[in-house]
């Protein structure tokens, strides 16, 4: 493009003089851990910049190359000797505003012999710089007694277990949470299961932390925990028995849909039929013989508060049984094998007489 300036001369704006930065890698990056950035374009090589210190015309720059996301520095940058590559580094630090973090768009900034130089950057040359919750279920409360999995949708999560945490605060007493326990965690998705309390917290919010920097919210993340919400077990019936028997459990607050998941002693009871907000019914796992708490959990409020464990209502008598006995007579002197069949024996601890 070429621009009359006066009558007696022009100036002339060269693309090929332009410093450009026309991509970057990486694109989406988690703030609360450090990441390297990498642009490419055309720049100023590395010998060509000079010293900021004493030079009054890159006075408004803290080094010879500076690249900035607003207010956050992408630190101890380089650009090779070609002038191709820039490389820089941003370290973790607390999340942006919600509305802030997606599409920013870097000022690279180099000290050269004739003054400062910005790039200019190419459409879609920025940098998703993110630690925010786009979603969440349940996203109104959750049981009081423990269990509840929650699942948490957002983006700069990374992938490092033991750098999230995840609780619900009581919004009016920040020392009353309840810790949701993380079992897995994407870049996009954080799924945890919450601790059983006896304190509920009536309006409260979710807080989700990667390396201690919280995680945005687009306004507030409100979740709560309450009795209202809790499943609760009244009475059980068949709670005595073996391999397949049908036990029916009765309650209030079930979730029918998805179906409830029942244990015993840990292990699965299939649930048949239709279960509704007040009665499941399920088959009985094989189990050794023994006492075994029964445990309902149900989708998005977690597991059924009951009474204590050794409440016989509340628990399933799996019995010992023998069935069959393949030899039913034998030597006065003994050494006949015998095989016996039933329910309920355990293999590791076996006595006869």
């Amino acid at each position: 493009v070429t621009v009359d300036a006066t009558s007696e001369g022009a100036f002339t704006y060269d693309w090929s003089l332009t410093v450009v930065a026309t991509a970057v890698d990486l694109s989406v990056i988690p703030s609360a851990h450090t990441n390297t950035l990498q642009f490419t374009g055309s720049f100023p090589g590395s010998a060509d910049l000079v010293d900021v210190n004493g030079n009054d015309a890159c006075s408004t720059l803290t080094s010879s190359l500076q690249v900035m996301f607003g207010d956050r520095e992408c630190a101890t940058a380089s650009v090779d000797a070609a002038g191709t590559t820039v490389t820089c580094s941003i370290e973790r630090d607390d999340a942006l505003d919600y509305a802030d973090q997606d599409n920013q768009v870097p000022e690279i900034s180099f000290c050269t012999s004739s003054g400062v130089a910005v790039a200019h950057a190419d459409p879609g040359v920025d940098v998703d710089i993110a630690n925010r919750i786009t979603s969440y279920t349940p996203s109104s409360s959750v049981g009081l007694g423990g269990g509840a999995i929650v699942t948490i949708t957002g983006v700069g999560f990374g992938t490092v277990l033991d750098s999230v945490g995840v609780r619900i605060i009581d919004d009016t007493d920040s020392s009353n949470a309840l810790a949701c326990r993380v079992t897995s965690v994407t870049a996009t998705e954080v799924v945890c299961g919450t601790d059983a309390t006896d304190v509920e917290i009536a309006a409260g919010s979710l807080e989700l932390q990667i390396n201690g920097f919280v995680a945005r919210c687009d306004g507030s993340c409100p979740l709560a925990a309450t009795l209202a919400a809790t499943p609760n077990i009244i009475s059980v019936s068949g709670n005595t028995g073996g391999d397949g028997t049908e036990l029916t459990i009765t309650g209030e607050k079930f979730v029918a849909s998805p179906s409830p998941s029942v244990s015993i002693g840990g292990e699965a009871c299939v649930v048949t039929g239709t279960p509704t907000t007040t009665e499941i019914i399920c088959n009985v796992p094989a189990l050794t013989a023994g006492i075994y708490d029964i445990n309902v959990n149900c989708d998005g409020t977690g597991d059924a508060l009951h009474s204590d464990n050794l409440d016989a209502s509340f628990v399933f008598n799996y019995e010992l049984s023998v069935t069959s006995m393949d030899v039913l007579s034998g030597s006065l002197a003994g050494g006949v094998e015998v095989v016996l069949s039933g329910d309920g024996f355990n293999a590791e601890d076996i006595a006869s007489d």
